[in-house]
């Protein structure tokens, strides 16, 4: 389950139940996808609907870092010693 909260006064906005997995690390871009972290996979979540938009895999062990740049980059950094850089493009990633 993931919870969004309103950090002014304290109250839980939205329950989003349709993801389960543990998240090592999560960003929130521009178009109000949330982009996690969980195992070897990052996962970008609707966060209108909390459906799942994509999974993308590269990493061959767990992602314990995620960045999420201005420049429409993701940046994922995994215990199997790899740093990939994704690319935003019309809603279509690549690394």
């Amino acid at each position: 389950t993931i919870r969004v909260w309103n950090m002014t006064t304290g109250e839980c906005k939205k329950v989003l139940t349709g993801y389960s997995k543990f998240i090592n690390s999560f960003a929130l871009n521009e178009n109000n996808e949330l982009i996690t972290a969980s195992g070897k996979e990052i996962i970008i979540l609707d966060m209108k609907n909390g459906l799942i938009m994509h999974k993308l895999s590269g990493h061959s062990d767990e992602i314990k870092a995620l960045i999420l740049n201005k420049e429409k980059f993701l940046i994922s950094g995994s215990k199997d010693g790899r740093i990939l850089k994704w690319k935003f493009e019309k809603k279509n990633l690549s690394n």
